[in-house]
């Protein structure tokens, strides 16, 4: 008796049926995102890295809002075994602070994934960390010199009370 053959779908990649998804237009915006983030957590560095570049740009140009439990695993990919994956957390975590930094579990994602990478044994990590502090926190902050009341409304001042409040 002949054995019925698979569909052509189930011996597809993941990344090669997000691609078949996307190319008949069944892949939604927040399914991409999702397969993103599940790419996350890939077991080669490489898919991690290209998955975190790739929902950096999902972040900046869709518009959705990133769930909590996808702001958890960006924040995790700091602790990465990759100073690669390391960095670009980084990035990422920042394009999700910018798009969305009114989110209390955004701002506590960076703090907790972001600022512990400042002295990360990797020279080009612990930049990559001095750079996002310096454009989430300093620049905002600096950029309000002349009308300090303005401060407070910016991302920097907002991660400031945060790390206050979890300090005390």
């Amino acid at each position: 008796s002949a054995v019925p053959a698979a569909p052509a779908e189930s011996l597809l990649s993941p990344s090669a049926s997000l691609v078949a998804a996307a190319a008949t237009m069944d892949a939604s915006v927040a399914a991409l995102g999702s397969v993103l983030i599940a790419r996350c957590v890939d077991d080669k560095p490489a898919v991690r890295r290209a998955a975190l570049i790739g929902f950096e740009g999902w972040v900046r140009t869709s518009g959705a809002r990133v769930a909590s439990s996808a702001v958890n695993t960006l924040r995790m990919r700091c602790q990465d075994t990759s100073p690669q994956i390391r960095k670009q957390a980084i990035k990422t975590l920042c394009a999700v602070l910018h798009a969305d930094f009114f989110s209390s579990s955004v701002r506590a994602a960076w703090l907790a994934g972001v600022l512990p990478l400042l002295r990360d044994p990797e020279l080009s990590v612990t930049e990559a960390a001095l750079d996002a502090l310096l454009e989430a926190v300093v620049q905002p902050l600096a950029g309000c010199a002349a009308k300090p009341e303005e401060a407070f409304a910016t991302v920097g001042w907002a991660l400031l009370q945060k790390l206050t409040a979890e300090s005390e």
